[in-house]
């Protein structure tokens, strides 16, 4: 895992806010870019699910008080993918990243679903505020193009670790 110097923050486009069930992270987006749709639409165990206004992107935030490690988060993220997809998964680029001031794991992986190419980018975090999966995708091709724009949305998340 790569260490990414500095610090990634809400960007100053984002207006709407949104806040988890469990009360351990908000997030912060454009809603003139970004739609809330109903999460079990994109995925069944999805809190909050999104979709880009004119992109074809999709989001969806996984959140659940149980903690597993950081260092362990990755490795669950990548087995439930390939469980999904039945595709295998390419590991494109995981590194710790440090957002809102709470460190993070960005993975982005390619896999293939449903004869799609897709790139699949992800914050995922394991901690005091249990575990919170962030992920969006677009499709394979286009990702180049989108990243900054997933990167922008992904940096409103804003983690709440629980005090002991």
């Amino acid at each position: 895992v790569d260490t990414l110097e500095g610090s990634f923050t809400v960007s100053d486009n984002a207006h709407k806010e949104v806040i988890s069930r469990l009360g351990t992270f908000r997030l912060k987006y454009d809603d003139k870019n970004w739609n809330r749709v109903p999460a079990g639409t994109l995925n069944a165990e999805a809190e909050m699910a999104f979709k880009h206004k004119e992109k074809e992107i999709y989001a969806i935030i996984i959140a659940e008080e149980i903690e597993v490690g950081l260092e362990n988060i990755v490795k669950i993220a990548v087995k439930n993918m390939k469980d999904r997809t039945g595709s295998d998964i390419q590991q494109h680029k995981t590194q710790l990243k440090t957002v809102n001031n709470v460190p993070l794991i960005n993975g982005v992986y390619g896999i293939s679903a449903s004869g799609l190419e897709l790139t699949i980018d992800s914050y995922n975090y394991s901690g005091k505020a249990g575990t919170i999966q962030f992920l969006s995708w677009t499709g394979s091709s286009l990702y180049p193009k989108y990243a900054d724009i997933i990167e922008e949305f992904h940096n409103g998340l804003v983690i709440e670790p629980k005090e002991e």
